[in-house]
C-alpha cells in the first residue's frame, strides 16, 4: 500500500473535522443480526472467488447463480443470484486490488450523475455505470433486490441501489464492507430511505476517504464527501458498536493520529471482515461507542446460529 500521501490525508481529515465535526448522516440503527450479516459478507467475499465457489455460496443460502460478468476491461467483477422461493435477487460486486490508489485518491471529483439527480465520485460512478449497463435486462422487476460489496465494490453496490430504486425496483438491503465515500450530503438526504448498512473494522481507513476536494476550499460550495446509511464498527470478539453523529469524527481522530501500515491493510481485507463477523455469529454484544477501546459485556444479541444457511427466513434479507 502506498503511504506517501498519508500526511495530506491527515491534513484534509483534520480540516473537515475541525470545520464540520461530522462525516456522515448516520443515526441509530436497528439491532443487526450478525449471523445474517455474515452470510452477506460471504456473498461479498465470493466475488473474489472462482465461479465454482460462487455457486457453492449461492447454494448454501438458497440462491442460484444466474450471471457473472466483468467490466472495465475485466478489472471489475460482479455476479447476480436469485432466490425464487423468496423472490429475491442479490448483486455482489468485487472490490479493487489496489488499496493504495483507493486511499490516496484525494483528487476525486464529484460529477453530475447521468442516471439520478445527484453528484457522485467520478471513478465510482464510471464503475457503477459499467455494471449497471451489464445487468440491464437481467433483473426481474417483481423481485426484491439486495446489493453487497467490499471496498470499491461497496461504493458500486450503493450506487446500483440508487439507480435501481430510481427505476422502480424494490430494494431490500444494501450491505457494504470497508466502503469509501461516494457522494455528498444532498445525495445522502435524497436517498436516506434506502436500507444501507456499512460495516467497518477499527483500523480500516478506507471508509474515511475521500474526505474533501480542497481545490474548492475558497468557494462557498465546498465539495465534501458524505456517507449514506448506518455504520457499524466491528470490534474484537463478539463486540460491536453503532457509529452515530460525532462518533464518526472521534473514530477519524483515532486513526489519523497513527501512521498507516500493514495493520491498516489487513483491517481492510475482506478476509478480515469475515473473520471478525464469524466471532459474532453465535452471539453478538453491542457496547456504547465510548467503550470501543475496552468493551465490557453489554446487551447480548443472540443470532440465528442454529438455522441451516439455506433456510434463512425471507425477512433476513429485508
Amino acid at each position: 500500500m502506498a503511504t506517501q500521501g498519508w500526511p495530506d490525508v491527515r491534513r484534509q481529515l483534520l480540516c473537515i473535522a475541525a470545520a464540520f465535526g461530522i462525516f456522515s448522516q448516520a443515526t441509530a440503527t436497528q439491532t443487526p443480526d450478525m449471523a445474517q450479516v455474515y452470510q452477506l459478507a460471504r456473498f461479498a467475499n465470493a466475488a473474489y472467488e472462482t465461479t465454482t465457489e460462487i455457486k457453492q455460496v449461492c447454494r448454501d443460502n438458497g440462491y442460484h447463480l444466474i450471471h457473472t460478468g466483468r467490466v472495465l476491461n475485466g478489472t471489475l467483477r460482479f455476479f447476480i443470484a436469485e432466490n425464487r422461493h423468496t423472490r429475491s435477487t442479490l448483486i455482489a460486486v468485487r472490490g479493487t486490488d489496489n488499496l493504495g490508489n483507493t486511499i490516496t485518491d484525494l483528487d476525486a471529483k464529484l460529477i453530475e450523475n447521468d442516471h439520478i439527480p445527484i453528484r457522485s465520485h467520478q471513478g465510482f460512478t464510471e464503475a457503477a455505470d459499467a455494471v449497471y449497463a451489464a445487468i440491464a435486462g437481467r433483473l426481474n422487476k417483481s423481485y426484491f433486490v439486495s446489493t453487497v460489496g467490499h471496498s470499491l465494490g461497496g461504493a458500486v453496490a450503493v450506487l446500483l441501489s440508487m439507480y435501481l430504486d430510481h427505476e422502480g425496483f424494490k430494494i431490500q438491503r444494501v450491505t457494504t464492507f470497508g466502503q469509501p465515500k461516494l457522494s455528498d450530503r444532498k445525495a445522502s438526504n435524497r436517498f436516506a430511505h434506502l436500507p444501507i448498512l456499512r460495516l467497518v473494522t477499527e483500523k480500516d481507513i478506507v471508509p474515511l476517504v475521500p474526505p474533501v476536494d480542497l481545490s474548492q476550499a475558497m468557494q462557498w460550495e465546498l465539495d465534501i464527501f458524505w456517507h449514506l446509511g448506518d455504520e457499524i464498527l466491528l470490534l474484537p470478539g463478539p463486540y460491536y458498536t453503532q457509529v452515530t453523529g460525532l462518533d464518526g469524527i472521534l473514530r477519524s481522530i483515532d486513526l489519523i493520529k497513527e501512521k498507516p501500515g500493514k495493520t491498516n491493510i489487513n483491517a481492510h481485507r475482506m478476509e478480515q471482515y469475515l473473520l471478525n463477523l464469524r466471532q459474532k455469529v453465535q452471539s453478538s454484544v453491542e457496547v456504547p461507542f465510548s467503550q470501543r477501546k475496552s468493551p465490557q459485556p453489554g446487551k447480548q444479541n443472540p443470532s440465528q446460529k442454529n438455522l441451516p444457511q439455506s433456510t434463512l427466513p425471507p425477512e433476513s434479507w429485508i
